[in-house]
């Protein structure tokens, strides 16, 4: 088979969670102080890296964050900080 005719590897996703920390305790909040308490998170984080997202899953029946978020940051190094 020609060099030009191979077949495109297909990307690897990295499932690994190093670049993650996961944030305990936070406030239960509704809808309407959710973005508060983001910008809070990333005030308080963002010293230790680029913060790349910020996952904070909610109650689906009443819309309220549960008590925890994830944090991704741009590389290990800085999660780990």
């Amino acid at each position: 088979m020609s060099a030009s005719l191979k077949k495109p590897e297909a990307p690897v996703l990295d499932e690994s969670m190093d670049m993650c920390v996961l944030v305990d305790s936070i406030p239960v909040v509704g809808a309407d102080k959710y973005d508060k308490l983001i910008h809070f998170v990333k005030a308080k984080f963002a010293p230790s890296g680029t913060i790349v997202d910020i996952v904070m899953p909610k109650d689906e029946s009443s819309g309220l964050t549960l008590g925890y978020l994830f944090i991704q940051y741009s590389t290990a190094a800085e999660a780990q900080a």
